[in-house]
């Protein structure tokens, strides 16, 4: 995917939230090994729509085990920023209203024992920002078989087939935020 043209073609005609920062795109793609173990890619886009943007992204934190493969600050006229990394952070460092955020990080998950080939993974699709398009596809071996389940709202997929493996993806867009504030 383009993710700069991306993010062009939908800056500016998103959702605004309350917290400054509109998700343009949140995509997590599994692949699954038919040995076991699985390889995660997650990336996002995010879009300061206000100041308070800049303050909820200008430190990302990442789990110390994800490898960062892209973290950068598209600015509106085309330039690109990198973001400072560091063990468990992402630094953006002079973001401004405008700006589109890129953070694309991948890890692999091996491990022995028993239950080696088995998987559990969870994706949500909502966000304490509003969301354009947000995508969770597993890409397993054609014949490996697992199971589903949905909770609070069943969200239709797509299966795809290349070559000898199946592309099963979900997909919902145009997301409102989610009150993530406690008050008791």
């Amino acid at each position: 995917k383009d993710l700069y043209k991306i993010a062009s073609e939908r800056k500016n005609k998103s959702p605004k939230g309350k917290k400054g920062v509109t998700t343009l795109l949140d995509e997590y793609i599994v692949n699954v090994y038919p040995e076991g173990g699985f390889k995660k890619r997650s990336t996002y886009l995010y879009e300061i729509t206000s100041e308070k943007g800049i303050e909820e992204m200008k430190e990302y934190y990442v789990n110390y085990y994800d490898d960062v493969i892209k973290s950068e600050i598209l600015k509106p006229n085309g330039s690109i920023v990198p973001g400072e990394k560091s063990e468990d952070q992402i630094v953006f460092t002079n973001l401004a209203v405008g700006d589109v955020v890129v953070i694309q990080k991948e890890s692999l998950e091996r491990s022995g024992g028993r239950f080696y080939k088995d998987f559990n993974l969870s994706s949500y699709f909502n966000s304490e920002y509003p969301v354009v398009e947000s995508v969770f596809t597993v890409i397993t071996p054609e014949s490996m078989n697992y199971q589903v389940k949905s909770n609070n709202k069943e969200v239709p997929s797509t299966k795809k087939k290349v070559g000898d493996k199946l592309f099963q993806t979900w997909k919902l867009t145009d997301l409102p935020e989610i009150n993530l504030d406690e008050y008791f």
